[in-house]
């Protein structure tokens, strides 16, 4: 019997060729991302992100958000490649230019999907940062995990 649950968990032929290729196209690459927590401040209900790790007891949260965020990681290390494309956007008021990121795992980043309400992982390579809003595309004789997203864009830096 654990020889048929190892044979319907084991990778295809496909997904171990496509492991390898993600592999060799991404070069090990490493993407590290940061959770963040909303704030809101209760002068003016103004809101910002702010790093979970600058936060402490003291700060704006009420205490289930403390303890929402205490229950995952302050950062995540996902293996895999990351694919980018800039869209430049002519509008009356602006010009600006949008970064759509896809990020390809061949493991499901787990702790994407167990954040809370009021707070993100934002991931960051070669200066741009991102976070991911839907997990797609997936096929699972390939056995890749596909995450896609667009840059935080330069007016929601500060």
């Amino acid at each position: 019997m654990s020889s048929v649950n190892e044979a319907a968990g084991a990778k295809t032929e496909l997904g171990s060729d496509l492991e390898e290729g993600l592999l060799a196209l991404s070069r090990n690459q490493n993407i590290t991302f940061r959770l963040y927590a909303r704030v809101v401040l209760p002068l003016d209900g103004f809101i910002f992100w702010v790093r979970a790790d600058l936060l402490s007891d003291d700060s704006f949260l009420t205490a289930a958000q403390l303890s929402s965020i205490e229950m995952v990681p302050k950062t995540i290390d996902a293996f895999g490649s990351l694919h980018y494309a800039t869209e430049t956007l002519q509008e009356e008021a602006e010009t600006f230019g949008r970064n759509r990121v896809i990020f390809t795992s061949v493991r499901e980043v787990q702790d994407l999907n167990k954040i809370a309400p009021g707070t993100l992982y934002i991931g960051e390579f070669e200066g741009i940062r991102f976070a991911f809003s839907s997990r797609g595309s997936f096929y699972r004789q390939a056995a890749l995990y596909h995450y896609v997203g667009f840059a935080v864009y330069p007016d929601m830096e500060t």
